[in-house]
């Protein structure tokens, strides 16, 4: 961010420190941003993974939550070695805040998002990130990837309390029309769905207000100004 911040050029580039990213791939990564009228692009490697299957593995499904979470198939390609339109990094520097996850933020602004394919070098060394440091990074990157997370405890409680309905209706039904023996377990757990139900509701009305709250805290931008020509002449 500190770099974004005093950047002045048109566009900004951001490289893990190991030597696995060749800077030589600057150039073909323009030449795409370019000629696609990107604003930003995320180098797409064309060399094997060089971690273990499990790791792999769950650095695809974490990309694949991300794209899902974010509605945009091109956050499965997001990594650490992009180019950003300088006024986009600039701006996201600005506003953003404390912890927020870069690539999250990045989708925030830019609306045109691609990918370049490259080859990456052998890593000079070993990872330094160890699984529980994984875990929170993609913790992270869910916390911060918006509201939709949140909704999920309106969405169960309204599911909740609909069973509740459904399955009040059937013992009502049991116990009056079809004379069938009613336990006093159903009573219970009908009015325990009902107001369990009604809780989860009343707690995803509230996380919407904090979602609200952590938007405004994480720095998300009302509107960005964008002057720099970057679509294709005749386009």
């Amino acid at each position: 961010m500190a770099g974004m911040a005093s950047s002045t050029g048109d566009w900004v580039v951001t490289m893990d420190e190991d030597g696995q990213q060749n800077p030589s791939d600057i150039g073909s990564m323009l030449d795409c941003a370019i000629s696609a009228a990107y604003q930003v692009v995320y180098a797409q490697s064309l060399s094997a993974p060089p971690h273990g299957w499990l790791r792999n593995k769950m650095s695809q499904t974490a990309k694949a939550i991300a794209a899902n979470l974010l509605k945009n198939s091109a956050a499965a390609n997001f990594n650490s070695f992009r180019m950003i339109e300088g006024e986009v990094a600039r701006t996201l520097a600005a506003y953003s805040g404390n912890g927020i996850y870069l690539d999250v933020a990045l989708f925030w602004i830019a609306a045109r998002i691609g990918c370049c394919p490259v080859w990456l070098r052998d890593e000079g060394r070993s990872s330094g990130y160890s699984y529980p440091k994984l875990i929170s990074h993609f913790w992270r990157l869910i916390i911060t990837t918006g509201t939709r997370p949140l909704r999920l405890i309106t969405l169960l409680g309204v599911t909740t309390l609909f069973l509740a309905i459904i399955f009040s209706t059937y013992a009502f039904y049991g116990k009056f029309i079809s004379n069938t023996p009613v336990q006093g377990w159903t009573s219970l757990l009908i009015v325990m769905s009902i107001f369990s139900g009604s809780i989860m509701v009343s707690l995803g009305v509230v996380a919407e207000y904090l979602a609200i709250t952590m938007n405004i805290a994480m720095g998300k931008p009302l509107y960005v100004v964008s002057t720099k020509p970057t679509r294709p002449a005749g386009s």
